[in-house]
């Protein structure tokens, strides 16, 4: 995710159905990643939407990153992304 003008966030949310990795979410600072926050795969069982949250200390950028890791075995579908913060 990439802004015209650095935001300040301090909330990631996911919802994601299928087979679902890990996450890592931070921001590129100086060409670099910079990890924030994760999240190991939960149980593959029969919820249809899962909602993933992910909260770190408030910080400001305009470039953000979603990482995903290796998936098992299947197709992972994101439904939506938010972005919680201030302007």
């Amino acid at each position: 995710m990439k802004f015209d003008q650095k935001v300040t966030a301090k909330l990631l949310k996911l919802w994601v159905h299928g087979d679902i990795p890990a996450i890592e979410f931070g921001i590129i600072s100086n060409g670099s990643f910079h990890k924030l926050a994760a999240a190991n795969p939960p149980d593959q069982d029969k919820i249809d939407v899962r909602e993933i949250e992910l909260t770190f200390p408030s910080i400001t950028a305009d470039q953000f990153v979603i990482r995903l890791g290796e998936r098992r075995q299947g197709i992972l579908y994101l439904g939506e992304i938010e972005l919680w913060g201030k302007q």
